[in-house]
């Protein structure tokens, strides 16, 4: 009798063991294959939570399976790429090193004058772990490695190129005084309850809580903004006093140059800013502002190159999608 019930515990075991490795290889199953590397769903649904927070917070999108589905394409596209820039760097030997990302993680903690417990409080209030956070820096590092070896000696701005940019974004230079600022928009749909209104603005203050982790700004507009600008990296151009809301406008006027608000509370919902720039009345010389034209000129065509690059990388990679 011992014998027969200890034989069928075992049996039990197998039988249990048998199915969890059939449940884990359904749930853990390769959505893509890049070269000699795969992405797993898994690996996907990971990285896909912050994109789905924000469709299921929004009640005009939570049951838009379209969007869902878009939505995770778009993850796994941006996975895909990463992979091929990583591969890519492997096979030039390009090594990012621990003391890189230290280094990395240092800078940005003196430039935004925050303290590492203030960035790991933000990090778990995202929900994002310090491996999670280092990768990300990791990626940026290898992605500016890259672009200085394969494609920055391949930018030139001439003194043509200086004048027109000068000539053809004048407003840029002279008027009133203006500030020109991104903004990421988390929207309050008309006639939304005060539930929806604080599930958007819990939103807010958990994007708010990753730009202050040290989230790029402009990654964080192209993902959770609601804003039509959002497909223009959030950029709403110079603005001068009159043009926008009042709570946004005090707020911008307020802000130096390269600095982040808080959230700003409108009937619309609720506003992040950044001031990209500022400007006084008059026209600036040339020779003023000649260095940040050719930065801002160099900067769109080392993007735009680093993106083309990339593609051909893709075209020429073995890439296959099952999802």
């Amino acid at each position: 009798m011992k014998s027969s019930i200890t034989v069928s515990i075992v049996m039990l075991l197998i039988l249990f063991q048998a199915f969890a490795f059939s449940a884990s290889a359904h749930t853990d199953r390769v959505v893509a294959v890049v070269n000699d590397d795969v992405i797993t769903l898994s690996e996907l649904n990971k990285s896909f939570i912050p994109i789905l927070e924000r469709i299921k917070s929004d009640p005009r999108t939570r049951d838009d399976s379209r969007m869902l589905n878009e939505g995770k394409r778009f993850v796994l596209d941006r996975m895909i790429n990463n992979l091929i820039m990583k591969q890519e760097a492997e096979r030039l030997n390009i090594v990012v090193e621990e003391e890189d990302i230290d280094a990395y993680i240092d800078d940005m903690l003196r430039d935004r004058n925050m303290t590492r417990k203030e960035l790991l409080e933000g990090l778990a209030e995202e929900g994002t772990t310090v491996e999670e956070h280092r990768e990300t820096i990791r990626r940026e590092i290898l992605k500016s490695i890259l672009v200085g070896r394969e494609i920055r000696a391949r930018v030139s701005v001439s003194d043509e190129d200086i004048g027109n940019y000068y000539r053809e974004h004048r407003e840029r230079y002279e008027g009133k005084q203006a500030v020109r600022i991104q903004q990421l928009l988390a929207a309050v749909p008309k006639d939304a309850d005060d539930e929806t209104r604080q599930s958007v603005r819990a939103r807010a203050e958990k994007i708010r809580a990753m730009l202050a982790s040290g989230e790029s700004f402009d990654a964080m507009v192209a993902q959770y903004s609601d804003g039509p600008e959002a497909q223009a990296g959030g950029d709403l151009g110079f603005i001068e006093k009159g043009m926008i809301l009042p709570d946004v406008e005090e707020v911008a006027f307020s802000l130096e140059k390269g600095a982040i608000s808080d959230i700003i509370e409108s009937p619309a919902g609720f506003h992040i800013i950044r001031v990209i720039d500022r400007r006084g009345a008059g026209l600036k010389p040339l020779e003023e502002v000649r260095q940040e034209i050719i930065n801002e000129i160099a900067g769109e065509r080392m993007e735009q190159r680093f993106q083309s690059w990339l593609e051909d990388l893709r075209a020429k990679a073995y890439v296959e999608i099952r999802l």
